[in-house]
């Protein structure tokens, strides 16, 4: 992704297990924050389109990237792990090492 973005929008990249891109979605930061964002919040969504990555960045109003993330999926869309970098360089992970296949 890259590094600089409009500012206040929320890029994502779904992938596959193999690695194809399935869905790409950019909205605007009050709308993925507000819970309606499908490939973020729907099991059933992530499922049907296959996906078992999601990449994100999240660019505030003035243009600053507050947070990078990865969430990984299993194979019925549900929540696994997450990697979260925040703009201060702060990393967090969370989730189980053990992805199911």
């Amino acid at each position: 992704m890259d590094p600089k973005s409009l500012p206040g929008v929320v890029v994502l990249i779904a992938t596959a297990a193999d690695g194809e891109i399935v869905e790409r979605a950019e909205m605007e930061y009050d709308q993925y924050y507000s819970g309606s964002t499908p490939l973020i919040d729907s099991n059933r969504h992530r499922q049907a389109l296959g996906v078992r990555n999601i990449q994100g960045k999240v660019v505030d109003s003035s243009g600053t990237i507050q947070q990078t993330f990865e969430n990984v999926y299993d194979r019925d869309g549900a929540y696994v792990r997450s990697r979260i970098q925040h703009a201060d360089g702060t990393v967090c992970e969370d989730g189980s090492l053990d992805e199911r296949t």
